[in-house]
């Protein structure tokens, strides 16, 4: 019994009932004194007994003894202000308040010991009585469901009141859930729900949870997951807006409520947008625009173009590097460009590409692989000059009375006869030529057309002879081209002595092998002379004593018998005809 602070009531069919009285109590070897007033007499004090304490009562001017029982804490009952079933809660009630606030008694102006236990889990709190002894007290956080048990003792007392029990039972708290999204964006706007298609990249997602609570968002188009938050209202609604595009494509959606140990089922929307389509789609090439030539525009793969530099047209995601693979088979080259805002792009190259099968990729940059082949020919009149093997296509006589144009298999009486053919343009042309014997080379150009000739610096023998050319570095020789030379087949004399008493001359030798239908009647004296090319005759033999110096060449030739013939005079007297090329 709390002996700091006694409070009692006295049997007052004990007491007396004078007013201004004094009642002394010997309790505990103490003595207390109860003043007794005009207004408040020993009847009055509460009728609450809760020991039969035996004391000594004694009152002036006569003493009496008295019965007094101590008041000990209690708790009358629970107060369920949560739902809408609220009110007062018995012992052994169940209630859905999770907080419930207890009330009851105890000494007036004491401090209360509360405690309260769940299971193995037991908890104290304290309270302070008012003046009459009444007290109230509610827990500081939320009690879990289940029965608890709660007591009550005054500071100091050795003993816990009776009982009180309470069945706690709230109702679950609502899961956080996503009920729909809410398009913004283009002609068709309004609520979509899981499974729906949408054109808005930034959809703002509504649901419901648990009110003023935090509310996880978790949410993946399959590749990185993303996090967020909200709160719900004081309604337990929420909703919520991603702060920028989210990429087109398959999403999923999740919630639970901050630190619950599982998420919400899936919430899923496709996001679908132009601009997503845009940026999606693969690079590819749709044509090429020819600018060359009469017959100018637009060609597909597969067609033949005759512009080296043709413009290649495609498209891409908007704003984004394509690269660029092409190649004829043989050195493969990359180049890059961009699309601009439409997701367009074109590309000319820098330079002519050669004659031939070319094949064309691209792809965005960094893409795992290649668009589809895109094949042109190119087939230019340049290229196909450039291309084409070195010939030959004939060779010219310039020596005899047939002179002209001969082909393979022919005879000419040229000894250095001019060949001619075609090649690239502008490219070394090398020439091998033999005649059975010692094999020789040369080389020449060919012009801006491709066409090329070349003479012999020196005299051919006479024989077969066979000639051949490539463009220079070609694997192979072109076929061969054959000529017979025979010099002797157009001579005015085939009498080798004639040739050979030329090398020493004399008017009296002159005479005696020339023909006279070859000389020239023109009152001076002529010699004639008609060697082979090796031979040497020195002027001063033919007019032995006279001064060399008197001789000079006449302009052009003259023609005997079909012999081309230099003229030599000295003086005005006497003239020579020397064999052309002699």
């Amino acid at each position: 019994m709390n002996t700091r602070y006694p409070d009692y009531t006295l049997d007052t069919d004990r007491a007396s009932r004078e007013n201004g009285s004094t009642a002394y109590i010997a309790l505990d070897n103490s003595t207390y004194v109860i003043e007794q007033t005009a207004t408040k007499t020993l009847s009055s004090f509460p009728e609450s007994l809760v020991s039969d304490t035996p004391v000594s009562y004694a009152h002036q001017p006569s003493s009496y003894a008295y019965g007094v029982k101590a008041i000990t804490p209690v708790i009358r009952y629970a107060w369920d202000d949560v739902g809408q079933e609220q009110g007062v809660r018995a012992s052994g009630n169940r209630t859905d308040d999770a907080a419930p606030t207890l009330r009851g008694t105890g000494p007036a102006n004491t401090y209360m010991d509360i405690m309260f236990t769940n299971g193995s889990v037991t908890r104290y709190n304290g309270i302070t009585t008012d003046a009459d002894g009444n007290w109230s007290w509610t827990p500081r956080a939320d009690l879990a469901d289940g029965t608890w048990t709660f007591k009550v003792q005054a500071d100091g007392q050795d003993t816990w009141s009776n009982a009180f029990k309470l069945v706690i039972d709230t109702p679950a708290a609502p899961d956080a859930l996503i009920t729909h999204i809410y398009d913004n964006v283009g002609s068709e706007q309004g609520e979509r729900f899981s499974g729906s298609i949408t054109d808005d990249a930034m959809p703002t997602l509504h649901g419901t949870g648990p009110a003023n609570t935090l509310i996880d968002i978790l949410y993946t188009d399959g590749g990185r997951v993303r996090t967020n938050s909200t709160f719900t209202d004081n309604e337990g609604n929420w909703s919520w807006t991603p702060w920028q595009n989210l990429n087109d494509g398959y999403w999923t959606f999740q919630v639970q409520v901050e630190g619950a140990p599982s998420w919400s089922q899936s919430f899923a929307i496709t996001i679908d947008t132009p601009e997503g389509r845009m940026a999606m789609r693969d690079a590819e090439i749709s044509h090429i625009t020819d600018n060359v030539g009469s017959d100018q525009g637009d060609r597909f793969s597969g067609s033949i173009t005759d512009d080296a530099m043709p413009t290649l047209h495609g498209t891409g995601p908007a704003n984004t590097l394509i690269d660029i693979l092409y190649t004829d088979g043989g050195r493969v080259r990359t180049n890059s460009t961009f699309t601009d805002n439409e997701g367009n792009w074109s590309w000319t190259p820098w330079q002519n590409l050669n004659d031939g099968y070319w094949t064309f990729q691209v792809q965005v940059e960094g893409a795992p692989s290649w668009s589809q082949s895109f094949a042109i020919t190119i087939d230019t009149p340049e290229g196909r000059m450039a291309m084409r093997d070195a010939e030959i296509s004939h060779i010219t006589d310039n020596v005899g009375s047939d002179q002209g144009d001969l082909y393979s298999g022919s005879i000419t009486d040229d000894a250095l006869p001019t060949l001619h053919g075609t090649g690239p343009a502008n490219t070394l042309i090398d020439i091998l030529y033999t005649d059975g014997g010692r094999v020789r080379t040369n080389s020449t150009f060919t012009d801006n057309e491709g066409n090329w000739s070349w003479t012999p610096w020196q005299n051919l023998n006479d024989g077969y002879w066979t000639f051949q050319v490539q463009v220079e570095g070609a694997p192979s020789w072109s076929q061969s081209f054959a000529i017979t030379i025979d010099t002797s087949a157009d001579t005015a004399s085939g009498d080798d002595a004639f040739n050979n008493a030329l090398t020493s001359l004399s008017v009296g030798d002159l005479l005696s092998v020339v023909d006279s239908d070859v000389l020239i009647d023109n009152g001076k004296t002529q010699y004639m002379l008609d060697s082979d090319a090796n031979n040497v005759v020195k002027l001063e033999d033919i007019l032995s004593g006279n001064d060399i110096d008197g001789w000079q060449q006449q302009q052009g030739t003259l023609t005997v018998a079909g012999i081309q013939y230099d003229v030599y005079q000295y003086t005005d007297e006497t003239e020579l005809l020397v064999q052309h090329a002699v």
